[in-house]
């Protein structure tokens, strides 16, 4: 059956089973507070507890990236 016809059948139908559809796509969320550089030692010796200085500010905004696009800032 094609897709227009199934629209004039029950569009309420068709409608669910793509709100279905999108709420089972995968989605990667990064809220960016800031980045730094490191060279593989240095990452080799992180552990807990460690600290790393990012290249940000207080006042910076934070980024807001959805499947690796910036939609949004935040202060």
């Amino acid at each position: 059956m094609s897709s227009t016809k199934q629209k004039r059948e029950n569009p309420k139908k068709v409608t669910g089973l793509q709100i279905q559809k999108l709420m089972e796509m995968p989605v990667t969320a990064r809220l960016v507070l800031g980045e730094c550089k490191l060279e593989i030692e240095e990452i080799l010796k992180l552990g807990q507890g460690s600290m790393l200085v990012l290249d940000t500010h207080m006042k910076d905004n934070l980024k807001l990236y959805i499947n690796d696009e910036e939609i949004a800032k935040a202060k």
